[in-house]
């Protein structure tokens, strides 16, 4: 926004500097001239500005794609977490079941234990098995003690293997739920990470969209003031041919004055003119060869739909009379004063017909103009480079002024703008050439 309201100014400031000087051509030109610059500058600065809107719109449709599929894992994380919460529900009704179980043996075990230290004689196997009243009584007591080992050895191991397993399964319970919720907390700094990106995103898309449309506005407000500045040249043209025309009929007055004042004289003044004629100078320019320049004849009105395009070789019209839309801004239409015609680097600009060349200047845009005169018609043939001819120089039909000039700054592409008017009337070119 800085750099547009700095544009602005430097305009605002030139047309101030220029509005208290004399409004002459070259005052008009040099306006027009920085106002083509900076509608240039404008037109590059909206296509990078559209082009980077372009490329931070695909940057949000990715965030947005990748907070969507965030959102989805974490869905499905926190259902596999719920599972793992019903799971662990169940777990812990198992753990509850296997501590009674365990209460319960350890009761029974306690029982047994007491009744046996509550008999002495049993504690020493061998007094019990001698208080036997029989042999037949001795083996049961000694299956019975070797029976009650065994039950307590195994009632032992039942409740070391029931304490492991609750140990086991209460560790991975605690490991499970450790993982899910380092898991569901990743994902969730993921989640907030991709959504500050978004925001932030989503503010450059709108200050870039902010400024494009005010460098349209910037855009309208420079074609306009090109627009004027155009006007203002074709008045200043037309001034210039009102003034031909009055010094063509002053000298016209004064030759048909001097006509009179010489047939008033004694010898009708033929000795005088004798002496005042001399041999009409002719260009020094070879005439073309092509026959469509030597078959024109009459006056430039004449010969509309018969004049040869203003090149030489093969050609082709990129961007005709009239209104249209930017090559470059779809949404822009401008005006065309003439016709655009793309050659070959090094192509020849000829003279559609014989004239007078009543200009020369360089405007910004279309590096030199040359203007041809036709009576009160106009050819105008802009962005002409190795210019061959001078202003006054008398043309004829075909000759070439100068070639096409090459672009650098766009791959040495060569265009010739090309304009036919009726003093301030602009024409359709392509309703005059052949």
């Amino acid at each position: 926004m800085p750099r547009i309201l700095l544009i602005l100014l430097t305009v605002l400031t030139v047309l101030a500097a220029t509005a208290a000087r004399p409004r002459t051509q070259r005052n008009v030109r040099q306006q027009r001239q920085q106002t083509t610059e900076q509608i240039k500058e404008t037109n590059r600065r909206i296509q990078q500005n559209t082009k980077e809107t372009e490329r931070q719109l695909n940057q949000l449709n990715l965030l947005s794609a990748r907070i969507r599929e965030t959102n989805r894992d974490i869905a499905a994380m926190q259902k596999s977490l719920d599972s793992i919460n019903s799971a662990v529900t169940g777990l812990t009704d198992s753990i509850a079941a296997l501590d009674s179980h365990l209460e319960q043996l350890r009761r029974k075990y306690a029982t047994a234990v007491k009744k046996m230290h509550g008999n002495r004689n049993a504690v020493n196997k061998l007094a019990f098995m001698f208080a036997s009243e029989s042999v037949s009584q001795a083996y049961r007591r000694m299956r019975y003690l070797e029976q009650y080992s065994r039950w307590r050895q195994r009632k032992t191991d039942e409740i070391a293997a029931t304490v492991k397993t609750l140990d086991i399964k209460r560790a991975e319970l605690d490991e499970k739920r450790r993982q899910q919720a380092r898991a569901v907390e990743r994902l969730a700094e993921a989640r907030s990470e991709l959504g500050k990106q978004k925001e932030s995103t989503d503010k450059l898309v709108a200050g870039l969209k902010k400024e494009g449309r005010s460098l349209k506005t910037l855009l309208k407000e420079k074609e306009k003031e090109a627009k004027r500045l155009d006007a203002e040249l074709e008045r200043l043209i037309a001034e210039e041919a009102r003034k031909q025309r009055e010094e063509e009929e002053r000298r016209k007055r004064e030759a048909q004055a001097a006509a009179a004042a010489e047939k008033n004289k004694p010898d009708g003044g033929k000795a005088e003119k004798k002496a005042k004629v001399k041999p009409v100078p002719r260009p020094t320019k070879e005439a073309p060869d092509d026959k469509a320049y030597a078959a024109l004849s009459g006056s430039f009105e004449q010969n509309k739909g018969r004049l040869p395009y203003p090149v030489a070789g093969r050609y082709s019209v990129v961007r005709p009379f009239g209104r249209t839309t930017h090559p470059d801004l779809p949404h822009v239409q401008v005006d065309n004063s003439g016709i655009d015609i793309e050659v070959s680097p090094g192509t020849a600009v000829r003279a559609v017909f014989d004239g007078k060349v009543s200009e020369i200047f360089k405007l910004a845009g279309f590096e030199t103009i040359v203007m041809v005169r036709h009576g009160r018609y106009l050819t105008i043939y802009a962005n002409v480079d190795g210019i061959t001819v001078k202003k006054g120089d008398e043309v004829k039909a075909g000759m070439t002024i100068g070639k096409v000039y090459a672009d650098p700054s766009d791959n040495n592409r060569s265009v010739l703008h090309f304009e036919i008017r009726e003093e301030r009337k602009k024409l359709d070119p392509q309703l005059w050439l052949k």
